[in-house]
């Protein structure tokens, strides 16, 4: 006989059962990695381009920083390792 089913003739309550969900944000390796710095225009740095040239450098320059900011944006959602959220 089955006491698990409705209707059974069984005294003792059935199993409870206790589900648990748990999130865990984690990041790759390479975002807990630090972003280097903009490189410095060194002093008597020429750039020369006509207007085509400007409007890709321009271009090019956007989408650039457009990455950058992406990955520190990323980086911040990042949880501290836990040597790091201790200081």
């Amino acid at each position: 006989m089955l006491t698990a089913c409705h209707g059974s003739a069984a005294t003792e309550a059935g199993p409870i059962v206790e589900v648990r969900s748990e999130t865990i944000v984690t990041c790759p390796a390479e975002l807990l990695i630090p972003v280097q710095p903009r490189p410095a225009v060194p002093a008597g740095a020429v750039v020369e381009f006509n207007a085509e040239g400007a409007t890709w450098l321009a271009s090019e320059m956007a989408w650039g920083e457009g990455g950058w900011a992406r990955l520190i944006d990323a980086q911040g959602q990042c949880p501290r390792p836990a040597a790091e959220a201790a200081d």
